[in-house]
């Protein structure tokens, strides 16, 4: 599905960012190819679900959820930064610091919780992050958020930009999440289809 500001993915990272480094290879190279190896760089304690890179350098990754959520009672979350990984050779793991605090999450089951993460076209200016995560702030919701970086270097809520995104029928499965800008600085969402397919179909209005 796309809107202007709003794609009709299934969720989880791991625990840690890998870096896959490359000598003197074309990109296309595989995990087996010499010089191509995997590097763990940056760590978390709970899933990490998504993972941006700011202009900057830094890294920003989706917490998913830091437990489990029950019922209708929210949960939090959070979105760690992390700047020394770049120099990581393995060696030292970056535990990184939190960005932000993400609160209102409803994380009942593996697939639900905070699930993705895009900045802004203009984020170097604007410092805006767009989160993407199922809520309790609804029934078996899905919304989109903005937070903004402050001078601080932290990640303030600003607002939500777009509700009801769950299919027709909504179950704690296959939420999607994935975040991306395009060309023409649209959001594409990937709302994902919530264990039917003909889900994402019926949220497009097709058959």
């Amino acid at each position: 599905m796309r809107t202007r500001g709003v794609v009709t993915r299934p969720a989880a990272i791991g625990l840690a960012v890998v870096a896959i480094l490359v000598a003197g290879h074309p990109a296309r190279a595989a995990l087996m190819s010499p010089g191509f190896r995997a590097v763990a760089v940056a760590h978390a304690a709970n899933p990490i679900d998504a993972v941006v890179v700011a202009p900057d350098g830094r890294l920003f990754a989706a917490i998913q959820t830091t437990a489990q959520t029950s019922g209708t009672t929210p949960g939090t979350t959070e979105i760690r930064v992390y700047s020394a990984y770049a120099a990581s050779d393995g060696a030292i793991i970056d535990e990184g610091s939190v960005w932000a605090t993400v609160d209102g999450v409803r994380a009942t089951a593996n697939e639900e919780g905070l699930l993705g993460l895009a900045l802004a076209p203009d984020f170097a200016v604007s410092k805006l992050m767009y989160v993407y995560l199922t809520t309790t702030d609804e029934t078996a919701n899905q919304h989109i958020r903005v937070y903004r970086e402050n001078a601080a270097g932290g990640g303030e809520y600003v607002g939500t930009v777009q509700t009801t995104l769950e299919p027709p029928t909504e179950t704690g499965s296959r939420n999607g999440g994935a975040l991306t800008f395009g060309v023409d600085d649209c959001l594409f969402v990937g709302v994902g289809d919530n264990n039917s397919r003909w889900n994402a179909q019926l949220l497009d209005g097709t058959n």
